[in-house]
């Protein structure tokens, strides 16, 4: 049985960004490691137009160094 995961996260009261993920992902992959083109190649972009529209300097280069050293 499928379920649908948009009626659960709702149910529980939780706030989900569509692709809040990927959007996580690119800005500290972005701010921290300085190379937009690696990050446009890892999210499957063609260049880097998408990339400096969407998440050019979201985040400083000290918050993507904590986002990176986030341990379980």
């Amino acid at each position: 049985m499928r379920v649908n995961r948009q009626h659960i996260i709702k149910a529980c009261g939780f706030c989900w960004l569509q692709d809040g993920m990927r959007h996580t992902y690119a800005s500290n992959h972005l701010a921290h490691y300085e190379n937009p083109n690696k990050t446009a190649h890892e999210l499957g972009h063609r260049d880097t137009n998408m990339l400096y529209r969407h998440y050019r300097e979201l985040v400083s280069n000290a918050a993507a160094s904590e986002y990176w050293n986030i341990l379980p």
